[in-house]
């Protein structure tokens, strides 16, 4: 979803992004456009404001002197980047053991680019990690120097920061590429390995965790519990937390919109952790400081000839 800082949203005249599947947004001048990544990044680059107080718009800003973003992918890693901005099913091939990588995710790390590099809406590593914009942790929305992240719901572990420092609030996600809303989810799970020792006593303590423990361990994580009975607890507990009136419902909205299996930005392919890793060089290439000079188009070639031999390679 989109976590959005109210107040910056507010000294900028702008309206907040929409809370409802298939909503357009409103521009200044009330006029409507459609909600989605083209329309995000014109809203960022208004959020986004130099130490003078011109903004990502003006002639006269200064890339070099930026106090506040527009935008940023919160904690996100290079595949979950693509998959936001457009989820794809052809990334691997099982039957053949090969992968492609999609056009539209050439697309995608070129619109990237143009957002950290051109409008300088994204923040790159240096800003990100500097201690004036991310205070020394990259987490730049919970220090309150972004206007939008695009993070999970499992955020709301790491945005206590907040609390009486600036409100925030839930947006849907932008359309993609293809036009259409779709939403990344994580699932984490407790699970009792077959080899285990004690598989009755582990049973035990699944079940304590599945029951009992949610109303304390869910809001901890961040995690939405799966089980309805506890949902609204969960909602409560974070609600007494962030005690503004934050729209909720955004979050189980979204569930509906899920991308399924195929497309997540975490599934499955041989030498998984090698392949995220390469993923991971290649956005470090992207937001390091060439990356204003990166060939996009060879650098995607490169990554795939470099993924290919990753799962050709026997495992140890």
């Amino acid at each position: 979803m989109i976590y959005y800082n109210r107040g910056l949203f507010d000294e900028a005249g702008l309206n907040y992004p929409p809370q409802e599947f298939g909503a357009p947004y409103v521009m200044p001048d009330g006029s409507e456009v459609a909600w989605d990544y083209d329309t995000l990044a014109e809203i960022a680059k208004i959020l986004t404001v130099d130490g003078n107080g011109a903004d990502a718009t003006s002639a006269d800003f200064d890339p070099d002197n930026i106090v506040q973003f527009g935008l940023n992918f919160q904690f996100a890693r290079m595949r979950l980047m693509w998959s936001d901005l457009q989820p794809e099913t052809t990334y691997y091939d099982a039957e053949t053991n090969t992968v492609a990588v999609p056009e539209s995710w050439t697309q995608a790390t070129e619109w990237l680019q143009e957002r950290i590099w051109t409008d300088h809406s994204i923040p790159s590593t240096s800003y990100a990690v500097s201690e004036a914009i991310g205070a020394g942790s990259e987490n730049v929305f919970n220090a309150g120097k972004v206007g939008m992240a695009v993070a999970p719901l499992w955020y709301t572990c790491c945005i206590g920061d907040s609390v009486d420092n600036f409100e925030w609030d839930m947006a849907v996600v932008p359309a993609s590429f293809d036009g259409e809303q779709h939403v990344a989810l994580d699932a984490d799970t407790f699970r009792i390995p077959v080899g285990s020792a004690h598989p009755e006593e582990a049973f035990v303590v699944l079940q304590y965790l599945l029951n009992e423990a949610v109303p304390v361990l869910a809001p901890t994580y961040g995690a939405f519990p799966a089980r309805a009975e506890y949902q609204q607890g969960w909602i409560d507990s974070n609600s007494a937390r962030y005690d503004w009136d934050v729209n909720w419902q955004v979050a189980v909205d979204s569930l509906g919109y899920a991308n399924p299996s195929a497309a997540h930005h975490e599934s499955n392919l041989p030498n998984w952790s090698q392949v995220y890793d390469r993923e991971f060089s290649l956005q470090t290439e992207l937001f390091g400081d060439s990356g204003a000079d990166l060939d996009v188009a060879a650098a995607i070639e490169a990554f795939q000839t470099d993924v290919q031999t990753i799962v050709e390679t026997t495992s140890n």
